[in-house]
C-alpha cells in the first residue's frame, strides 16, 4: 500500500483547515466577503447577510448601506434597494417598506421620498393613488391637498369640472337649491338687482314686470295705479 510522504499528509489538512462549508457557501480562509454580506469582526469563518432595510454591493465590507430615501429592501443578504412603486413613498433611510400616499395626495413616479397634494379643483379619498381627480360640476374645491368636493351654496352655480369656485348667479337670475350647474330667472312680476341672490324680489305695489329674468321693475305709467304688489 502506498504511504504519502509526511509533507503531503500536511498539505492536505491544510486545504481541509483552510475550507470551511456555510450552508451552500464554501468560503475559503482569507477570502473577502461576498456581495450582500459583511463581517464587522475578527476571526470570523463566516459572513452576515445584509438586514433588510440595507444593501450592500461590494466584497469585503464591514457595513452594510442603508437605503436611500425613496427606496426600501423587504430582504436580506441583498445587492440593491427597491424603488418605491406608484403611489408610495418613504421619506426615511434604511426602510423594509414604503408608504402609501394619504387621501388628498398622490404621486405617479417611482423612487419617491413624498406625495403630491391634490390641486385646486381636485380630489382624492382613496389612499395609494396615482392622481386626483376632478370635482364634479356643480362642486368645487378651493384648498390643496383635499379628499373631497364641496357642494356649490344657493346663489352660486359651476357647469364645469375641476372648478376650483363657484361663479354667482348674475342680476336678472337666482338659485335656491345647492350643487346647481345653472341658475334660474327671475318670474315675470318680480326681479333681481344683485348678484348671487338665493332669490328674487317682488315688484312693489305701483310697479310691475312682464318679462321674465329682469333687473329692476317698471312704474305704473301716467293714468294708471296697482295696488298688489308683483303685478305683471
Amino acid at each position: 500500500n502506498y504511504v504519502a510522504p509526511v509533507h503531503t499528509k500536511i498539505t492536505w489538512v491544510r486545504q481541509l483547515v483552510s475550507s470551511v462549508n456555510l450552508g451552500n457557501t464554501k468560503i475559503q480562509q482569507g477570502q473577502q466577503c461576498p456581495v450582500g454580506t459583511y463581517q464587522d469582526e475578527t476571526g470570523i469563518t463566516a459572513c452576515k447577510p445584509c438586514q433588510a432595510g440595507s444593501y450592500q454591493n461590494l466584497t469585503g465590507q464591514t457595513t452594510c448601506v442603508s437605503c436611500d430615501t425613496g427606496y426600501y429592501q423587504n430582504e436580506t443578504g441583498v445587492i440593491s434597494c427597491k424603488p418605491c412603486g406608484l403611489g408610495t413613498y418613504q421619506n426615511l433611510t434604511g426602510q423594509t417598506a414604503c408608504s402609501k400616499c394619504p387621501v388628498g395626495q398622490h404621486q405617479n413616479s417611482t423612487a419617491a421620498e413624498s406625495c403630491e397634494a391634490c390641486e385646486q379643483g381636485m380630489f382624492q379619498n382613496t389612499t395609494g393613488m396615482t392622481l386626483c381627480w376632478h370635482c364634479s360640476v356643480g362642486q368645487y374645491q378651493d384648498q390643496f391637498g383635499s379628499s373631497n368636493c364641496k357642494v356649490c351654496p344657493s346663489g352660486t352655480y359651476q357647469n364645469h369640472t375641476g372648478a376650483a369656485a363657484c361663479m354667482q348667479c348674475d342680476t336678472g337670475s337666482y338659485q335656491n337649491e345647492t350643487g346647481q350647474t345653472n341658475c334660474k330667472a327671475c318670474n315675470s312680476g318680480s326681479y333681481q338687482n344683485e348678484t348671487g341672490a338665493a332669490d328674487c324680489k317682488i315688484c312693489e305695489s305701483g310697479t310691475f314686470q312682464n318679462k321674465s329674468g329682469q333687473t329692476s321693475c317698471i312704474q305704473c305709467p301716467l293714468g294708471s295705479f296697482q295696488t298688489q304688489q308683483g303685478a305683471t
